[in-house]
């Protein structure tokens, strides 16, 4: 009977460490991460997504590779920042009665000041442009807002004509009502209408200023 030499081999145990990590501050300035990552508030060894229901994943780089964002999808987040931005420029020069010839400058200064930001670097805001944001989106948004407001409550309104340097007349329209949110009564802007159109209507009595205002209303579907 031969004996057998072999020595017995040891089995050796796979380990099974995870390498996790905590989520660190470093990672949410990352152009891969910073639209999207951030930290879970239950756990420090997790992150999660700032927008969207998905769930809390562990830090590892394993785990967060399977949750990156497509660079489509961060040059998307980028121009909704910029927009923000740009809408939140044009509203503070309209706010404080700023002249929308500052952009002409404005934005080439933020440039030049926040060389390391991208929302910065990506704007693209003059006075044409500007003025536009004022009028189709933070004006226009303002009076859809108004809109649902005085359709659902009692109001007033007040009248007043001038005219401007060209002699065009013109009526501004004010609304008056309760406003639930603040709880108490307020003025607002509503409409400034032309009077007098040439070659159309040469007289401002009474009559055509209640048809101009009721016009003003109708536009709006306002009962």
């Amino acid at each position: 009977m031969s004996e057998d030499n072999t020595a017995p081999t040891m089995k050796r145990k796979t380990s099974h460490t995870n390498n996790w990590q905590k989520c660190r501050d470093a990672w949410l300035t990352m152009d891969i991460f910073k639209y999207w990552l951030q930290k879970d508030r239950s756990d420090q060894f997790k992150a999660r997504q700032a927008q969207g229901k998905e769930r809390a994943v562990k830090c590892s780089g394993s785990q967060l590779s399977k949750f990156i964002v497509p660079r489509e999808n961060l040059s998307s987040q980028l121009d909704i920042s910029t927009k923000s931005a740009e809408i939140k420029i044009a509203g503070f020069l309209s706010e404080h009665n700023i002249s929308m010839k500052a952009l002409e400058h404005m934005t080439d200064m933020l440039k030049s000041s926040f060389p390391d930001s991208k929302i910065a670097q990506n704007i693209a805001m003059k006075r044409t442009k500007g003025t536009a944001v004022i009028t189709n989106v933070i004006g226009e948004t303002e009076k859809n807002e108004l809109t649902k407001k005085i359709s659902d409550c009692p109001f007033s309104l007040l009248s007043d004509e001038s005219t401007d340097l060209s002699c065009t007349k013109s009526s501004v329209i004010i609304v008056r009502y309760f406003d639930e949110e603040k709880g108490c009564i307020v003025s607002q802007f509503w409409d400034l209408v032309q009077v007098l159109k040439p070659g159309k209507t040469t007289v401002a009595d009474v009559e055509h200023l209640y048809t101009t205002i009721i016009e003003s209303l109708k536009k709006r579907n306002i009962p």
